[in-house]
């Protein structure tokens, strides 16, 4: 699946192969890098993305905040939807730390691509980060950690790299 992901084409990608794609998936590597990245190059990259992070099903509410923060690292400032943007960005202060695992991570990787590939967005992500505090997602048996949204953000300042797009959000 990961594969195939990466040479699918997205134009040609419906909703309801995105949807079954986010049903198949049976782990976080799936869900959240290869079909977040597939929806988020697609042309249905912020109804599935929106649709997705209501799921009752974990890996695919997690797919849609990867989803939207991969559309945010591809998609041109002035196609952004500051509202809907500004929007999504308060529900994660008030619904991240009671979210489930992959959530809050998917969560706090939001707040971060919000911050560091829309420019508008960087100081209210900053200031949403700030408020929210430490952000505890369970990594398992493995040296992985949760990173600090304020922290990255202002690496990412440091190097002169807030607003810098990609070519695709699938690598």
């Amino acid at each position: 699946m990961y594969l195939a992901g990466l040479i699918a084409d997205e134009a040609q990608a419906t909703k309801k192969d995105l949807r079954d794609w986010a049903n198949m998936a049976t782990c976080s590597m799936i869900s959240n890098y290869t079909v977040a990245g597939l929806a988020a190059e697609s042309k249905h990259a912020i109804d599935l993305g929106s649709e997705w992070i209501d799921h009752k099903k974990e890996l695919i509410a997690s797919a849609g905040w990867c989803t939207l923060t991969n559309s945010l690292s591809i998609t041109a400032d002035d196609e952004i939807e500051y509202a809907l943007f500004t929007k999504l960005l308060k529900r994660v202060a008030k619904e991240i730390h009671d979210g489930r695992n992959e959530v809050k991570a998917a969560m706090n990787g939001f707040i971060i691509g919000l911050g560091s590939f829309y420019p508008p967005l960087t100081k209210a992500a900053k200031e949403t980060a700030a408020k929210i505090g430490k952000v505890v997602v369970d990594q398992g048996n493995t040296s992985c950690k949760t990173p600090d949204a304020v922290e990255r953000i202002e690496k990412i300042e440091k190097m002169d790299r807030i607003g810098k797009k990609r070519k695709s959000a699938r690598c």
